[in-house]
C-alpha cells in the first residue's frame, strides 16, 4: 500500500506538467473525467529491479507522464486472478502483458498498440538437420503447451502439423531428447541450461503478432484504448527503448517479502538439529520416489526443497525400505520425518501431522470410448482392477461386493489390464496414474470420472512423536509457499485433468475421517434456484448442483430433509433438526442462530405488475396499492423496515404470489427476478411484466447452525473457492437458460411459441391502429388545408396546430415501433440460447467451426447438436425452416419442440438403432399432424429443408439423411457429394409416408464433412446479380480445406461479402465444418 501511495503521489505531481498536445476527443475527454485514476492489472511475480520497477509499471509511468492522466498499477498474486479482474472491469480497467488472441478481441478486450514480444522458440534434437524453421514441420509430430500461444500458431498456419499437447515445458523438452517419434518442440520460454542438458538446440526464433504483448483494455472502457494509443504514438522512441532493452531480475525486495519469521525457540531449535532424516518411499511417483538414475525425486521433494530454502532446514532423504517400514522406522525414531502420508487417527498416536498440502481424489480410469461413469454401482457384475494391499481396494470390498476385482500387484499391471481389454475399469487417484500411463507410453485410456461419495485423500507431512516443534515450522513455511509455487510444482508432476483438490488443515482432515452427513433443508418450490422434484422427490435447481460440487470436492455428504414450504425449513435449522439450509441471505435475525458460508449465487430483484400498469422510478411509486412478497424471506424484513408505509401482505412463496398477480387480487409483487421468469414461462402468466428492478442484487448463502464446528464450514468455503467462474456460469445457465428433460412434452413449443404469436399479433395489431390514426390524421389536415382560403388571417396557427397533431403521431409510431424492435430482439435471445455452443463437438471431432448468420434479427435457420447415450454418439441437424425473420423463427420452435422428443426416445433406449431418415420421417408426420397440414384446406404451409448426421465415433461410421440438403465431405483430398432426396419436410406437398434415403460412410481420421443450407449457395451478388451456386461453393472448398478451421471461416465469410457486393442479404447462413 505504501508504494502504492508513492506511485500515486509520483503521478500526481507529473499530472501539472506540460507536454506534447494530444487531441482527444469529446467522448475520450468525458471518459477521462469520470475516470480520474486509471488502474491496470499487473502480476506480483513478474521480474522486477531493485527499485521494484519492471517495463509493466515503467511503461505505466511514461504513459502517466506524457499524457496527463494518472494511471496506477493494481497488483495480484497470479494471473488467473488479474485476468478475471480485468475481464469482469472490478477494480482494473484492464491488464498489460496481454498476448494477441482473436477470440479475446472479439469477445472481451480492445488491444493497445504492442509494447513488447517475446520469441517462441523452435527447438529440434542437436543432430537433427531437416528442421529449420516452421515450413519444415509439415507431418512432422510436434510438442506445443497445451492452451498456449505456440499451440495458436502452429494450428493457423498448418492443418498438416501434428501437434501433441503437453502440460510442462521441463517435460516436453526432456521426451523429445529420447522419443524419436517426437520431432520438435515449439515453446515459449526455454532456459540455457534445459538445452544443454537434454542435448538440444533453438533453430528458430519466431516473431508475430502472436508474440506481441500489449495493454488489454476490456470491452466496457473502449475510450481508453484510443487515449493509451495516442499517448503511446507521442513517446519518444529512446525511451521506449530504454524500458525494453533493460533486463529485469528478482529483486532482493521481492525475496524479503517471502521472507519466513521464526521464533527464537524455533531458530534454536533448528540450530541444533542441522541435519533432519527423512524416509521417502522407494516406488510411489510422482509423490515420493526414486528415478531411473537412482535419485530420489517428486512432488514431495519439491516442497521439502522450498521449505529447506524457507526455514534453513537441512533434509537428509534415506531410501530402501517398504512403506511399512518407513512407518516403523518414524514410529520407532529411526528417522525423523516422512514427506508424504495420508492422515489416520491411528497414525496420529505416534506422528505428528503437518497441515495438507495435497487433496487428491479418486477416478474411475476406462478406455477412451467406455461412456461416462456416473454411479459406482453400474459397475456391478463387471470386472474392475485393483492393487492388493490398497486402501481403495478394500473399500471395494467392503462397500461394494457385487463389483468383480481382479487383484495385481501393482500399478502398472492394473494399467496394463485396463488397455488390454482383461478389466473395464480402475480406481486410482490421476497423479500417480497419470505418470505412469505417460512413462510407459500406455495409450486409449481416460479419466472417465471422479468417485463421488468417497472422501478426497489429503496428503501430509509427519514428524516423529518428539519433533512436534518441527511439524510447527513446516506449517509456518507450507503456509508461505505461494498459490504459484504450489501451482508450478503440481504441473510439473502431474498432468491437468478436469478436477479440483483444496488443501486441509489437521482439524478439517480429522473431522472428515468422521464421514460427517449433513441433514440440509431448502426452499421446495423455489425453482431455478432449488426445489424438490414433486415426481422423483429429488433435490434439483443452481443450489442443488452447487452442493454436488462440494460434496464431490470435499467428500461431505449431504442428506435431504423434505419439507412443504420454506418457513418450515427455517424452524427445523432453528431448533437444530437440520444443519443445513441451502440457499438463502444473510439477515440480523438468521445470524443469531447460523454461520454463513461465502456467496452462492447472486439473485436480482424486481417489481412484477400486469401489463397495462405503468412503469415506476422507485418503490415509493408503490403508495396505496397492495403489494405481495415472500412471507419469511429477507426481503421481506427490508421491505417492513425500510418502507413502512407500503400495504404489504406476505404470501407463502413466488408461485402464489404470481398466481394472485395473475388474477388480479393484488396489485404488484416484488421478489426474485430469476425465479418470477422462469414461473411466468412455466404458468403462462403472460399478462405481468417488470416494471422496476432494485438496484441493489442479493447474495445467496449456505447457512450452517451454529453447533457444527467451524471446520464445516472452512471446508464448504474452500470447496466454493475451488469452483471456477466458468463452472458457476454452465450451472446459471443450466437453470436459467432453457434446460433439456427426458420426459416427451411440447411445453417449450407452447411457451415460445405462444410469445411468437403475442408479438406478431402486437406487431399487426398496433402498425394497423398507427396507419389508421396516420390516416385520419391526413384527412384532418386535407379538410383544413380546403378551409384555408377563408381563414387566411389563421393560417399560422392552424398549420402549427396540424403538425403538432402529426409529430404526435410519428412520435406514437416511433415508440410502437422501439416496443416492437425490443420484443424481437429478445426474441433473439431465445433463438441463440438454443444454439449450441461450439465447444459441445469437442469430444467428438478434431476441430470444427460453425458459421450462423440470420439475415434479420431472428432467422429460419437453425442447427442443433446432441450428444445420445455416452460419449461415443452424436446427432447433428442443421435445418433451413420456411421464411426467415419472425416466422421462420416460429417454425424453429416447433422444430426443436420435436427434436426434444426424437432425442428422448432415443437416449432412453439403449437397443434403438438410430437412422436419420427415419428422424426425417418423423419431422414430416409431426409437423404436418401438429399444423393440421395433412389437410388441403389448411391456411397454413410450413415446413422445412435439412440434413441429419449420425456419427458413431466408437464403430467409426457416420449416417446421413437429407431433405433438399446435400452433404459435401472430402476423403483424403478428394471432394465427394451425397445428394439429398428431393423431398422437403412438413409442407402441405409433402408426401407424410415418405420415406427418406439413408446413407452410411465409413470414416478415417483427417475427413472433413460440410453441411450447409441453401442460403450461401443461393445468394445473389457479382457482375450479373446470379446466385453464388453449387459449383463455385464445390471450387471454394476445394481451395480452402487444406486450411486451418479458423482461417476457413474467415475465407467463407469474406468470400460471400466481396461477392454479394450491394445485392441485400437473401436469406438465412448456416453451415458446419467438421474434421475426423
Amino acid at each position: 500500500m505504501k508504494k502504492l501511495l508513492i506511485f500515486l503521489f509520483f503521478s500526481l505531481s507529473l499530472f501539472s506538467s506540460t507536454h506534447k498536445y494530444i487531441d482527444f476527443s469529446e467522448d475520450e475527454k468525458i471518459w477521462l473525467k469520470k475516470n480520474t485514476i486509471i488502474k491496470l492489472a499487473v502480476i506480483d511475480y513478474w521480474d522486477r529491479d531493485n527499485d521494484n520497477n519492471n517495463i509493466h509499471t515503467e511503461l505505466i509511468r511514461l504513459l502517466s507522464h506524457y499524457g496527463n492522466i494518472n494511471i496506477i498499477p493494481l497488483s495480484f498474486d497470479t494471473w488467473n486472478a488479474a485476468y478475471n479482474d480485468a475481464l469482469k472491469g472490478e477494480s482494473s480497467h484492464g491488464i498489460m502483458h496481454l498476448s494477441w488472441i482473436e477470440e479475446r478481441k472479439k469477445n472481451y478486450f480492445h488491444y493497445s498498440m504492442p509494447y513488447d514480444a517475446k520469441a517462441n522458440f523452435l527447438v529440434v534434437r542437436k543432430g537433427n538437420r531437416d528442421i529449420n524453421s516452421i515450413e519444415d514441420l509439415k507431418n512432422k509430430h510436434v510438442y506445443v503447451q497445451k492452451n498456449a500461444i505456440t499451440q495458436t500458431i502452429l494450428e493457423n498456419y498448418s492443418s498438416k502439423i501434428n501437434l501433441i499437447e503437453h502440460t510442462n515445458n521441463d517435460k516436453m523438452l526432456k521426451l523429445l531428447s529420447t522419443n524419436k517419434r517426437i520431432n520438435a518442440v515449439f515453446i515459449y520460454n526455454v532456459k540455457k541450461e534445459q538445452l544443454e542438458k537434454y542435448g538440444l538446440r533453438i533453430v528458430k526464433k519466431v516473431y508475430g503478432k502472436y508474440t506481441n504483448k500489449h495493454i488489454g483494455i476490456t470491452h466496457q472502457h473502449k475510450e481508453l484504448q484510443t487515449i493509451i494509443n495516442k499517448i503511446m504514438a507521442i513517446i519518444p522512441p529512446f525511451e521506449l527503448n530504454k524500458i525494453q532493452r533493460t533486463v529485469y531480475k528478482k529483486s532482493n525486495n521481492a525475496l524479503q517479502k517471502n521472507k519466513l519469521f521464526l521464533t527464537k525457540e524455533e531458530k534454536l531449535w533448528i540450530k541444533k538439529h542441522p541435519i533432519i532424516t527423512v524416509g521417502g518411499e522407494k516406488d510411489w511417483a510422482p509423490f515420493d520416489f526414486v528415478d531411473e538414475n537412482g535419485k530420489y525425486n517428486g512432488l514431495s521433494k519439491d516442497y521439502l526443497d522450498a521449505i529447506s530454502s524457507l526455514t534453513g532446514l537441512n533434509f537428509e532423504i534415506k531410501t530402501g525400505k517398504t512403506w511399512n517400514e518407513l512407518l516403523l522406522a518414524l514410529k520407532n525414531s529411526q528417522i525423523d520425518m516422512v514427506p508424504a502420508i495420508y492422515y489416520s487417527k491411528k497414525r496420529e498416536k505416534f506422528v505428528n501431522f503437518t497441515s495438507s498440502y495435497l487433496s487428491i481424489s479418486d477416478y474411475y480410469i476406462t478406455k477412451s470410448n467406455y461412456p461416462r461413469i456416473d454411479s459406482i454401482t453400474s459397475l456391478y457384475g463387471k470386472t474392475v482392477v485393483a492393487i492388493k494391499g490398497y486402501e481403495v481396494t478394500s473399500w471395494l470390498k467392503e462397500k461394494h461386493p457385487k463389483i468383480s476385482l481382479l487383484e495385481v500387484s501393482n500399478l502398472l499391471e492394473a494399467l496394463q489390464s485396463l488397455e488390454s481389454g482383461e478389466s473395464i475399469a480402475f480406481l486410482n487417484d490421476n497423479p500417480s496414474s497419470s505418470y505412469s500411463i505417460e512413462k510407459n507410453f500406455i495409450s486409449g485410456l481416460k479419466f472417465n470420472n471422479v468417485v463421488k461419495n468417497r472422501r478426497p485423500l489429503s496428503l501430509h507431512m509427519a514428524s516423529k512423536k518428539e519433533y512436534k516443534i518441527l511439524s510447527t515450522i513446516i506449517n509456518k513455511a507450507l503456509k508461505k509457499i505461494t498459490k504459484e509455487q504450489k501451482r508450478t510444482i503440481a504441473s510439473y508432476w502431474m498432468s491437468e485433468v478436469n478436477h479440483r483438490s483444496i488443501e486441509l488443515t489437521k482439524q478439517e482432515t480429522l473431522w472428515l475421517s468422521s464421514k460427517p452427513i449433513l441433514k440440509f433443508a431448502v426452499d421446495p418450490n423455489w425453482l431455478p434456484i432449488e426445489a424438490i422434484n414433486k415426481k422423483s422427490k429429488q433435490y434439483e435447481g443452481m443450489m442443488a448442483d452447487i452442493l454436488s460440487t462440494i460434496s464431490e470436492t470435499s467428500g461431505i455428504q449431504f442428506k435431504l430433509v423434505e419439507t412443504k414450504e420454506w418457513s418450515k425449513s427455517i424452524e427445523l435449522a432453528k431448533n437444530s433438526e437440520v444443519d443445513v439450509l441451502a440457499a438463502l441471505s444473510t439477515t440480523d435475525k438468521r445470524k443469531k442462530f447460523l454461520n454463513f458460508s461465502d456467496k452462492t449465487v447472486i439473485l436480482s430483484d424486481g417489481v412484477i405488475m400486469q401489463n397495462n400498469s405503468t412503469f415506476i422510478t422507485s418503490l415509493n411509486g408503490l403508495k396505496g396499492l397492495r403489494i405481495g412478497v415472500s412471507d419469511g424471506t429477507s426481503l421481506h424484513d427490508m421491505l417492513k423496515k425500510d418502507y413502512p408505509n407500503l400495504i404489504i401482505r406476505p404470501i407463502k412463496g413466488i408461485e402464489k404470489g404470481l398466481d394472485k398477480l395473475h388474477k388480479g387480487e393484488i396489485d404488484a409483487f416484488i421478489g426474485n427476478l430469476e425465479v418470477a421468469s422462469h414461473i411466468i414461462i412455466k404458468k403462462h402468466f403472460f399478462n405481468l411484466k417488470i416494471v422496476f428492478k432494485l438496484e441493489q442484487t442479493r447474495q445467496l448463502h449456505i447457512g450452517l447452525i451454529k453447533s457444527l464446528p467451524k471446520e464445516a464450514l472452512s471446508i464448504i468455503n474452500k470447496s466454493l473457492k475451488s469452483i471456477s467462474q466458468n463452472e458457476f456460469n454452465t450451472i446459471r445457465q443450466r437453470w436459467i437458460g432453457l434446460k433439456i428433460n427426458k420426459e416427451i412434452d411440447y411445453t417449450i413449443f407452447y411457451k415460445i411459441a405462444f410469445a411468437v404469436i403475442v408479438l406478431i399479433i402486437f406487431f399487426i395489431f398496433t402498425n394497423r391502429k398507427l396507419q389508421q390514426l396516420v390516416n385520419k390524421r391526413t384527412q384532418d389536415l386535407q379538410k383544413e388545408r380546403d378551409k384555408l382560403s377563408s381563414f387566411n388571417k389563421n393560417l399560422e396557427s392552424l398549420v402549427s396546430q396540424r403538425t403538432v397533431l402529426l409529430e404526435d403521431a410519428k412520435n406514437e409510431l416511433e415508440e410502437s415501433n422501439k416496443l416492437t424492435r425490443d420484443s424481437i430482439n429478445y426474441a433473439a435471445l431465445i433463438q441463440h440460447a438454443l444454439i449450441p455452443e461450439e465447444d459441445a463437438f469437442d469430444i467428438y471431432f478434431k476441430t470444427h467451426f460453425a458459421l450462423w448468420s440470420p439475415k434479420d434479427v431472428v432467422g429460419g435457420d437453425i442447427y442443433l447438436f446432441e450428444e445420445l447415450r455416452g460419449e461415443h454418439e452424436c446427432l447433428l441437424m442443421v435445418i433451413d425452416c420456411t421464411g426467415h425473420g419472425v416466422p421462420g423463427a416460429f417454425v424453429t420452435m416447433l422444430v426443436k419442440a420435436i427434436e426434444r422428443q426424437v432425442v428422448s426416445k432415443i437416449v432412453n433406449n439403449e437397443d434403438l438403432e438410430v437412422s436419420p431418415a427415419w428422424i426425417l420421417s418423423y419431422f414430416n408426420k409431426s409437423m404436418k399432424k401438429i399444423l393440421k397440414q395433412d389437410n388441403k384446406d389448411s391456411l397454413s404451409n410450413a415446413g422445412f429443408d435439412g440434413g441429419i448426421l449420425y456419427y458413431n465415433k466408437k464403430q467409426k461410421y457416420i449416417k446421413y439423411a437429407g431433405a433438399e440438403t446435400p452433404l459435401f465431405y472430402f476423403e483424403e483430398d478428394e471432394l465427394k457429394v451425397i445428394k439429398s432426396d428431393r423431398h422437403s419436410v412438413g409442407y402441405k406437398k409433402s408426401d407424410i409416408n415418405y420415406e427418406f434415403t439413408e446413407h452410411t460412410i465409413d470414416v478415417k481420421a483427417g475427413m472433413q464433412f460440410y453441411l450447409s443450407t441453401d442460403g450461401y449457395l443461393d445468394q445473389n451478388g457479382g457482375e450479373k446479380a446470379f446466385p453464388f451456386g453449387k459449383r463455385k461453393f464445390q471450387e471454394l472448398l476445394k481451395k480452402v480445406h487444406t486450411l486451418a478451421y479458423e482461417e476457413q471461416k474467415e475465407i467463407f465469410l469474406s468470400t460471400m461479402k466481396e461477392y454479394q457486393g450491394d445485392e441485400i442479404k437473401n436469406d438465412d447462413i448456416t453451415m458446419i465444418a467438421l474434421k475426423i
